[in-house]
């Protein structure tokens, strides 16, 4: 599920799931978060709690 932290000027849209040590999936310029979409699921399958953000002016997340 989408969660959006607001930030002044804007917002970034991230999911956050699992439970365990922080990973974060910090995308490329030209993609967004959902290039990691096969990632996350073996991560947390791993037992890792993930941050996968959009970057400002990505995917969800604004400019």
């Amino acid at each position: 599920m989408t969660e959006f932290v607001v930030l002044e000027g804007g917002r970034i849209a991230c999911d956050v799931v699992g439970e365990g040590p922080l990973v974060v999936l910090s995308h490329g310029m030209g993609t967004w978060r959902q290039d990691f979409r096969h990632l996350v699921p073996v991560l947390v399958g791993a037992g890792y709690r993930v941050v996968n953000a959009d970057m400002r002016g990505h995917g969800e997340s604004s400019t």
